[in-house]
Order: C-alpha cells, then structure tokens, then sequence
C-alpha cells in the first residue's frame, strides 16, 4: 500500500548529486505515487468544472435570440469546443495512463493507444482553445480600435 510515506533519505541535505539508491528507493516511490494521486483528482476535478461551465456558455448561446449569427458567438461556441475537448483529456481521473505504469501514476489502467488519444484531444484541444483566443483578440481589434461592425468582420475579415 503506498498510503504511508516515510522518507528516510533528505536529497536537500547531501552534497553533491543525488545517488541513484536514493533514487530507487522505495519510500521515494510511494511519494510520487501520491504526488500523482493528488495531482489527478485535483486536475481531474477542475476539468470537470470547466467542461459543465463550457457547456453552460453553449447552452447561453444557443438559447440566445442570435445564436450562431454574430461573429462573437461563433468565436465563443468554437473556444468552448475546444476547452471542452481539452477538458475531457484530463477528466480520466490517470485512467489513460499504460496500466504498466500503475506503480508510478495512481488509477493507471490504459494503454498505448488510449495514452497516445488523450494525447491528442489534449494537444488539439489547447491548439484549437489558442487559434480561437487569437480570432477574438482580432474579433476585438477590428471592434473596438478600428470601429468595424459585425457584418463588416463576417464578410471581409
């Protein structure tokens, strides 16, 4: 069980580098282990929040009296898509993670394939979340400094 921790060994006392007994040393471990456990229910539980929050920004928008028309609400529904989808890669609670690697990441009950899918969602995800930060920051350039209207951005920009 890796619900204690005892580190008999303090790597900020010894001189010089680390020496690889203290390294493979069991109760060393055991705190990374829990390290990875506190990190995937923290990650996993924000994750959570912000995919019901995402979801709500498209219930908001798609209950509006414009929906998709405006420019704004396309750049919103499209960075809720995208956090959403990212929000989803860490919501495994570690579950992702090869189960060969359980003794090192908590709940690890994957595989390859499923490591390198959450990989993906993830990295298309933040990509994605990025492109469309990008297109509000110019949605809001064209607004706000150059006093375009949205009929303006939607058939020029």
């Amino acid at each position: 069980s890796y619900d204690s921790l005892t580190l008999r060994t303090s790597p900020t006392t010894m001189e010089g580098p680390i020496p690889m007994e203290v390294l493979r040393n069991d109760d060393v471990i055991k705190y990374q282990y829990n390290q990875t456990k506190a990190f995937a229910i923290i990650i996993s539980s924000m994750a959570i929040i912000s995919i019901m929050s995402s979801s709500l920004v498209i219930w908001l928008v798609a209950r509006s009296k414009q929906r998709l028309s405006t420019t704004y609400h396309r750049i919103i529904i499209g960075m809720s898509i995208a956090d959403i989808l990212l929000s989803l890669a860490y919501a495994t609670f570690g579950a992702m993670a090869p189960s060969d690697v359980d003794y090192l990441v908590w709940n690890a009950r994957g595989n390859q394939a499923s490591c390198d899918a959450q990989g993906f969602a993830a990295t298309f995800g933040a990509f994605s979340g990025l492109l469309y930060s990008c297109s509000l920051n110019l949605y809001y350039l064209a607004v706000v400094r150059y006093q375009k209207k949205d009929y303006y951005i939607r058939n020029r920009i």
